[in-house]
């Protein structure tokens, strides 16, 4: 059976400083980490890749900042030299995720709130009819409906590896959350799960991984090695 590690973090209570933060990645996260023109999304960008970093580093028995991450001709970062081991980072906010399993894997976060142009986004990523029935729905279930949608089809867009060139087709998938359920696109098979803010606090979080269920691990990232397994909901 496929497994999958889903691993959550605040970025904000990372008790590195930025020096500290600094000389644990590589020159290329530093780079597009001093894009940012505010503070806060720096720090939260570099607390993000040293966050996902230290997964993959306990993962394959390296340190962080050995880690050679490489991207493929539609921009999806891989570990260079490493087999059976795919892996997707979401964060927002001062909150993180990642995901590593041994097959294709996507993850997205979103934190509760209201959508802006909820109805065009909602146009764009469900089938006909899921579009009208979400149509029907009251606030604010309609907006937390969004967002259990769009967290799905942002953690098949990165699982499938395409991105906005070639992403995937409308999803029409049941609303519930905490169940795996399964969708074919591109002719291959997909299993997606969403978790709500029980697990990660304030958000919804969707993973994707190619084939059929898997067994599922889920845990909090403290920093400096030490875990804790979150409670499934």
């Amino acid at each position: 059976m496929t497994t999958l590690e889903l691993w959550a973090a605040n970025l904000d209570t990372f008790v590195e400083t930025d020096d500290e933060l600094v000389r644990q990645l590589p020159a290329d996260e530093l780079a597009r980490a001093a894009r940012f023109v505010h503070a806060m999304h720096r720090r939260r960008h570099l607390a993000a890749h040293l966050f996902l970093r230290s997964v993959l580093a306990e993962r394959v028995g390296r340190r962080p900042r050995e880690l050679e991450l490489v991207r493929d001709a539609h921009g999806k970062p891989r570990l260079q030299d490493v087999v059976g081991t795919a892996f997707s980072l979401s964060h927002s906010g001062g909150m993180g995720v990642c995901a590593v399993a041994d097959q294709e894997v996507g993850v997205d976060l979103e934190p509760e709130h209201p959508v802006p142009d909820a109805d065009a986004i909602a146009a764009r990523i469900l089938a006909p009819a899921r579009l009208r029935r979400w149509r029907l729905q009251r606030e604010p279930e309609r907006d937390l409906s969004l967002l259990v949608h769009w967290t799905r089809y942002e953690a098949l867009a990165k699982a499938e590896g395409g991105g906005l060139v070639s992403p995937p087709a409308p999803l029409d998938l049941d609303p519930a959350r905490g169940q795996w359920l399964q969708v074919a696109d591109r002719g291959e098979r997909w299993s997606i799960l969403t978790l709500g803010p029980a697990v990660v606090p304030g958000c919804i979080v969707s993973v994707a991984i190619r084939g059929a269920t898997a067994a599922v691990s889920l845990h909090a990232w403290h920093g400096h090695s030490e875990s804790a397994t979150l409670r499934e909901p």
